[in-house]
């Protein structure tokens, strides 16, 4: 049974991961590596391997392509990450995960129209945490110099999960109310 677990915290300068985790085995290894504070060469060869291991079932292998993922972007290696998405993806099209990764890597990146385009399918898919994919989404509608849309979305994730604080701490930016604006 995957669990989904997810650690948000998209920042302009790069993506919130959103691991899965898969039972015990390299796979297992590759999903704390991908939650740990730091990931190392070490743990991009276990995500490598466990992805790769053709024994895992497909829900567990496309997982495994997901934290793979997230280990290379961290690492910075956004364009590995994002084949390794593309791996996952074409493994479970709707693993809601890949998309979401994908488009924070993509976002990491400067490709917004790309990454707008994944996080949509992403919340079109039902991801574990929506909240932490409105956040993102907001967060490159912010990027973009939307606001008003980033502000939509932000307030979407709060009514989700009222004390999500990557969201609150978005919200921290804007300025409501006389005189809002000003000076910007």
């Amino acid at each position: 049974m995957a669990v989904i677990a997810l650690s948000l915290a998209l920042a302009l300068s790069g993506a919130s991961p959103q691991a899965v985790v898969i039972g015990e085995s390299t796979a297992a290894d590759c999903f704390a590596a991908a939650r740990a504070p730091v990931v190392t060469r070490a743990d991009v060869e276990t995500c490598r391997l466990a992805a790769e291991d053709v024994r895992l079932r497909t829900p567990d292998r496309a997982a495994s392509w997901v934290n793979y993922g997230i280990v290379l972007r961290r690492r910075g290696r956004p364009d590995a990450a994002i084949d390794a998405y593309d791996r996952a993806a074409a493994l479970m099209p709707e693993l809601a995960e890949s998309y979401l990764n994908r488009g924070a890597a993509r976002a990491a990146l400067g490709q917004t129209d790309l990454a707008l385009t994944d996080i949509d399918r992403a919340l079109a898919l039902g991801p574990a945490e929506p909240q932490a994919a409105l956040v993102n989404r907001a967060l490159v509608h912010e990027r973009r110099g939307e606001l008003e849309a980033a502000w939509r979305d932000l307030q979407a994730a709060l009514e989700i999960a009222p004390d999500y604080a990557p969201a609150l701490r978005a919200l921290e930016r804007y300025q409501t109310g006389p005189g809002a604006g000003e000076g910007r």
